[in-house]
């Protein structure tokens, strides 16, 4: 079996990170084909104390305030001929490492994307995300911008076909799961598959805030990954914001009716829930087109 490097950068995780390394330590593949490298991205937190106390390799990245940044200093320090990629808020199933490593198999393919199902929600943040169905492989593997692409909460590269991708942009706080997926299809000539029983659970942002600001990077590293691919991705033309702009008037007329339903029942639970939901679908749409905006502006692209 091939020697597995798993690569989890983590920042302010010591609430999540025991529980991911644990899932990792439980693993069915071999315990001397994997080692696990848990990279610390300038927490201010007990993660350093949390992590130094597991069985694992501690790496430090002190350096960019990246998350990407701390996955290149973990592959840098890694063994492995297969790269695993999780994070430090996910708990993987007991076989995940095997399934998603069987997946390579096929010699045409260079990179695996698994499955990313949500950690039962407690907040409406968090119950917005799963009814959003965020992070969702089967979306990002449809290559709806530009080709198929993998979350790296969730996702393995041949080790030769991420040195021939040039490994991960660390300058880019988001979108650098898809910029790298691209590359290893470009350069390398191989395929990213889909290992549907390659599982991991995801525990999504608890507060608003949290995920409004998520959001906002979401929006700001698609426009930086539009600005880089542009020559061979669909051009942004007017169309695009007329179909922006039909989509935020429809999310408005949907929380309008979801607060009018909300009042007319005098406020019973489902309709707040239901308002609620539709307003923070607001919100979102509004931190992501911000972050579009923000990204449009400072790389001088045209992209409204």
């Amino acid at each position: 079996m091939p020697f597995v490097s798993v690569v989890v950068p983590v920042y302010n995780g010591a609430e999540t990170i025991g529980a991911c390394v644990h899932a990792l330590l439980t693993q069915d593949y071999p315990a001397d084909r994997r080692e696990i490298l848990v990279v610390d991205n300038n927490s201010t937190d007990d993660t350093a104390r949390v992590v130094r106390a597991l069985p694992v390799r501690y790496v430090a990245e002190r350096g960019a305030q990246s998350s990407y940044a701390a996955r290149n200093a973990g592959v840098a320090a890694a063994r492995g001929e297969i790269l695993a990629f999780t994070d430090a808020d996910c708990v993987p199933a007991p076989d995940w490492l095997r399934r998603g490593v069987a997946a390579f198999a096929d010699a045409g393919v260079g990179g695996v994307a698994g499955v990313i199902r949500p950690q039962p929600p407690t907040t409406l943040a968090q119950r917005y995300a799963v009814e959003a169905h965020a992070l969702s492989q089967e979306t990002a593997l449809q290559g709806n911008s530009y080709r198929p692409a993998a979350y790296t909460a969730n996702a393995f590269y041949r080790r030769a076909a991420w040195e021939a991708a040039g490994g991960f942009d660390p300058h880019v706080r988001s979108g650098g799961d898809a910029d790298l997926a691209w590359r290893v299809q470009e350069r390398a000539g191989l395929r990213i598959a889909y290992a549907g029983d390659a599982v991991v659970a995801h525990r999504h942002r608890e507060s608003v805030r949290g995920l409004l600001r998520q959001r906002r990077l979401y929006g700001y590293g698609s426009v930086v990954n539009y600005a880089k691919y542009r020559g061979r991705m669909a051009p942004r033309t007017w169309k695009h914001v007329w179909w922006d702009t039909l989509a935020f008037a429809r999310k408005c007329g949907g929380a309008a009716v979801a607060a009018l339903g909300c009042a007319a029942r005098l406020g019973r639970p489902a309709w707040r829930e239901r308002a609620a939901l539709a307003a923070l679908d607001v919100l979102v749409f509004g931190a992501k087109k911000i972050g579009q905006w923000q990204a449009a502006a400072a790389l001088r692209v045209w992209y409204l």
